[in-house]
């Protein structure tokens, strides 16, 4: 009977995983890559061939475009034209179906190896569950998902091959030329058959049984299958060059590594502890008392090629944020088995093994139906303060369609617009075919790295922006409001440019003809045509879906935080008073309004106390009202400091960082709270408080030379000249350092080399 109710929940369990694997697929488009990717797909549909050079830009138009993705492309442009581009998300699901078929085939046939009589599907099921927790992150529509899946299948081929010799293996050639035109981690595919043809060798030259031929060939014909794609035999050496474009490529989060502060999020996390599982796994078999030598048994049970890969994706995952899949992918096998080692030994000392399967089992159904029903009803995305919404969609504050139909009201589709490399893929799209771009998200395959720089130099230094608008002439400027606003800023207080239209999301810029222009109103967010159908199969999942795509936005207090931004305090204190009468959550524009008495109460310090006080109390409703609000921390932090209470804006700012650790502006202000007290003590703690900040920022900021030069001055302070000499060597060379900091870095530096 017991035996009968285990059959039954894990084919719920296989159910549930099922569902779990569709309803994390199924997300609301924000991804803004999605958009240049289908209209590539589009270009290549139309004429027949895939781009050699650059169709899309003004600026490189012509230029040589080795575009790898192009199959995807297609596939993406087939599912526009046909349906919409929401149902992106269709295929994703499908995608993660199979990725999770196959990743529980994998984690069984590895576990079968080690536990050929005592494995339990279960452990799967659950392993499976936490590695969906881990992955759904990147399951965003974008071709990557095909290299997951592709990567995972060349390593289950080819355990299974190990295994029984399996024809199978044959497969990954054509496979490998399918992602070769699909994706361009398509060389992970010939790393994973080197490494493992390598280790077949080095297995052969020990026990002198069937030379790795078959696999060998496999791996050349791989190899080989490479250059046929629309570029040729340069596709070969192509994976080398994407692995160096990492490096210069920093101007995501994705491509964070590991010793930055935005990589060390939930699914770090969570990897790490998978690999500290899957050592102690490897461990375990090693220790076996068994009749043959120690290094056979791990041969025969985990495979040599097996843990040279699960150090090979470790190292990958290390180099990039984006990169943690594919070790959760790896990895999983090694957590399985870990977790039966561990049952095995429970049930041995309590002698009750199916009551315990059964038990674990009922838990995990438990712990995945809470998962299913926090996903589909968004509470999932919420807590973990991610952008991803569950429901087929397109979200309209992601995706600037007001400035699309601004542009093509005002006939400015053919012209010279500056856009950021956000925005511009949708604009791309959606103004096809005249619309081309300044800079988009196609990156270092068609930019070069210089003009990377130039282009970033352009959002934060203001006489770079006007040099390029010397050199293009710019019909008009679009900029996303939470991303430029310091090139905003410097856009809407210089009288020879005019803001001619703004909404939450985006705002658009002209220059002067003649007169200044007429005041313009805050838009609402422009919507966005979408199927519907989609809420059909929105619905099919939570009967209970109702879309909040736009709804839960205030236009007041997003019309505030604008105008506050672009430092045009009056209107924004306008705007947030409006907000506080018909909003119902208040406390952005209790925010606002803290932040606009804050400003005056330094532009006016006649009142200044006043203001003070009017800032203080706006700060204090805003966290009544949401007791999560950094910012508003920060701001209160600031005022404590200013009024001398240093220790008081200390607990402030600390708080601002336990709510928000890759909140910059809070590691700024602690560190620069820290530092007063260091000036006034000699008390360990400060410098030590002040280093553990200016890290943190340093992380979540490279490269900036005011925080390397503080951090450098702090290490100095902690007596750690090793770290201090090079970051101060570094920031001598930035032109734009003060004498007075130039004198205290060689100071510091001429001190450091006599001791």
């Amino acid at each position: 009977m017991k035996t009968n109710i285990q059959h039954w929940l894990n084919k719920i369990l296989f159910v549930l995983l099922l569902l779990l694997t569709v309803t994390f697929s199924l997300k609301s488009l924000r991804e803004p890559d999605l958009w240049w990717q289908i209209r590539t797909g589009q270009w290549i549909l139309e004429h027949k061939q895939v781009p050699v050079q650059d169709v899309f830009s003004y600026t490189y138009e012509g230029a040589k475009w080795v575009n790898i993705k192009w199959g995807f492309e297609v596939v993406a442009a087939i599912i526009n034209n046909a349906a919409g581009p929401e149902y992106i998300y269709v295929l994703q699901a499908l995608v993660s179906i199979c990725i999770l078929l196959l990743l529980l085939k994998y984690i069984q046939l590895i576990n079968q190896r080690l536990f050929p009589k005592s494995y339990k599907i279960t452990i799967s099921y659950w392993v499976s569950m936490v590695v969906l927790l881990g992955v759904n992150y990147r399951m965003i529509g974008r071709p990557e998902m095909l290299s997951h899946l592709f990567s995972l299948l060349f390593i289950y081929l080819i355990n299974k091959y190990r295994d029984s010799n399996s024809k199978a293996l044959y497969s990954l050639v054509p496979l490998q030329l399918c992602w070769t035109n699909m994706h361009e981690a398509f060389g992970l595919g010939i790393i994973i058959l080197l490494v493992n043809v390598g280790c077949a060798w080095v297995e052969y030259l020990r026990n002198k049984q069937t030379k790795p031929i078959q696999l060998s060939i496999v791996g050349l014909l791989c190899i080989l299958s490479t250059a046929i794609n629309p570029y040729g035999i340069e596709m070969m050496v192509k994976p080398f060059e994407i692995f160096s474009q990492l490096e210069v490529n920093k101007f995501t989060t994705e491509l964070s590594d590991y010793t930055q502060y935005d990589f060390w999020q939930k699914e770090a996390y969570i990897s790490f502890v998978f690999f500290i599982l899957s050592i102690i796994t490897i461990a375990f078999v090693w220790f076996q008392k068994t009749k043959v030598k120690k290094v056979d048994t791990m041969i025969h049970k985990v495979g040599l090629g097996n843990i040279v890969m699960l150090f090979a994706f470790a190292f990958l995952a290390s180099t990039a944020y984006r990169n943690i899949v594919f070790f959760f992918l790896m990895s999983a096998p090694f957590v399985a088995a870990f977790l039966q080692y561990l049952i095995n030994f429970i049930e041995s000392k309590t002698k009750k093994s199916v009551m315990f399967t059964t038990s674990m089992s009922m838990l995990a159904l438990v712990f995945g139906i809470a998962i299913y029903v926090l996903v589909v009803n968004n509470t999932y995305y919420k807590l973990s303060k991610s952008n991803d919404r569950y429901g087929l969609g397109i979200l309209e504050n992601n995706n600037p369609e007001g400035a699309a139909k601004y542009l093509e009201q005002h006939q400015l589709t053919k012209g010279k617009v500056f856009t950021d490399y956000l925005s511009s893929s949708y604009l791309m799209y959606r103004l096809q075919p005249d619309f081309k771009t300044f800079f988009d998200l196609r990156d270092l395959d068609v930019f070069p790295s210089d003009f990377f720089q130039t282009n970033a130099m352009a959002y934060n230094n203001y006489d770079a922006f006007k040099a390029l608008d010397s050199q293009y002439h710019f019909s008009a400027i679009v900029l996303l409001n939470r991303q430029f606003n310091g090139l905003q800023s410097a856009l809407y207080n210089d009288s020879n440019y005019s803001l001619r239209f703004v909404d939450p999301l985006v705002s658009v810029f002209m220059k002067q003809i003649g007169t200044q222009s007429a005041s313009i109103g805050f838009s609402a967010l422009s919507s966005i045509e979408q199927s519907g159908f989609c809420q059909i199969i929105n619905k099919v999942f939570n009967p209970f879906y109702k879309s909040d795509n736009g709804k839960d936005l205030d236009n007041n207090s997003a019309a505030a935080s604008f105008y506050l931004s672009v430092r045009d305090v009056e209107k924004a204190r306008a705007y947030a008073l409006k907000s506080i009468q018909t909003a119902t959550k208040k406390s952005p524009a209790y925010l606002v309004l803290a932040q606009y008495y804050n400003s005056k109460s330094v532009s006016d310090t006649s009142l200044q106390n006043v203001f003070m006080d009017s800032a203080s109390f706006y700060f204090n409703a805003a966290i009544k009202e949401d007791e999560h609000l950094a910012e508003a921390y920060i701001g209160l932090g600031a005022i404590q400091f200013r009024q001398g209470s240093i220790n008081a804006a200390i607990k402030l700012f600390e708080k601002c960082c336990d709510l928000e650790p890759s909140l910059l502006n809070g590691h700024l202000y602690a560190a620069e709270a820290y530092k007063s007290m260091v000036e006034k003590s000699s008390d360990k703690k400060y410098v030590n408080s002040l280093v553990d900040h200016l890290i943190i920022a340093n992380s979540i900021n490279p490269n900036n030379p005011d925080i390397e030069w503080n951090l450098g001055v702090a290490y100095y302070k902690q007596g750690n000249c090793s770290k201090a000499t090079p970051l101060l060597q570094n920031v001598l060379g930035f032109t734009g350092l003060s004498a007075e900091d130039r004198t205290m870095a060689e100071f510091c530096i001429s001190n450091c080399k006599g001791r």
